[in-house]
């Protein structure tokens, strides 16, 4: 069996026969890992799906922006996409931060990450973040979604979080860039930041795009008018609209695209 599926075979077990596991040690990705209940569906995503691949190759000593850092599994996995990489892991829930900073800390690779604790909003100061009461990197954990849909949702609290804008990591241009922020991405990705002279690559997870479709279509239809190559998370390519239309059909909820300039 290959490394990482056998990590990944190791947390799914992991997840079923011993919930309060508090560390693993994988060997795919060489390192001890702290665990939460969404390591398993998250290193699915990140290693094993890839949907945060980027389309070209990475320069050496690449700008990397990992907004949604969660556990930081895609900061682990894009430290291993460019040698002397820098990587700015922004995650806004307090809970999951002391699990985000000892992943980080093991990496096998060693690249420069700059951990900040902080929502991305249109504007810095601070807001209402709602997350899990009890379980530590709960993946809901959002300022915008109505979590009263979600099947679980009286466990959630509300907690202050500190503000940061898109901008202000954006003192060099990002050669790639995640974002998985829970429904935020709609005010934070504006023309003024998802432009290819800032961020030369971007996976992007759109939530709710069912009751959000223009924001999504007006998002998607702005990066492609100023250069951008758009792809599924498969990287496929996304021709123009009338594609994005036929891929979208029948999903109401949550999509991941890539834009590469």
């Amino acid at each position: 069996m290959r490394p990482l599926l056998l990590d990944k075979a190791i947390l799914a077990g992991v997840r079923r026969i011993s919930p309060r596991l508090q560390a693993i040690y994988l060997p795919g990705m060489g390192q001890r890992m702290e665990l939460a209940e969404e390591a398993s569906s998250v290193f699915q995503e990140v290693f094993i799906d890839q949907i945060y691949k980027p389309i070209d190759p990475l320069p050496p000593g690449a700008n990397i922006i990992d907004l949604g850092a969660h556990l930081g599994m895609f900061s682990i996995y894009a430290s291993g996409l460019s040698q002397g990489a820098r990587i700015q892991a922004v995650e806004a829930n307090p809970n999951t931060i002391p699990l985000l900073r000892a992943n980080l800390e093991r990496a096998r690779n060693h690249p420069s990450f700059d951990i900040i604790q902080a929502a991305i909003s249109g504007r810095p100061g601070t807001l209402t973040f709602r997350l899990h009461a009890t379980r530590r990197a709960h993946v809901g954990g959002t300022a915008v979604r109505d979590t009263g849909k979600f099947s679980d949702a009286s466990e959630f609290i509300d907690v202050e979080v500190k503000t940061i804008q898109l901008s202000s990591l954006l003192s060099k241009p990002a050669d790639l860039m995640k974002c998985d922020i829970e429904g935020a991405e709609y005010g934070v990705l504006t023309p003024n930041t998802l432009k290819p002279d800032l961020i030369r690559q971007a996976a992007v997870e759109f939530h709710d795009i069912g009751p959000r479709a223009a924001e999504f279509e007006a998002i998607v239809g702005g990066a492609m008018a100023r250069g951008y190559r758009v792809f599924t998370a498969e990287s496929q390519p996304i021709s123009d609209m009338n594609a994005l239309s036929n891929h979208t059909r029948g999903v109401d909820n949550t999509i991941t695209l890539k834009f590469a300039a």
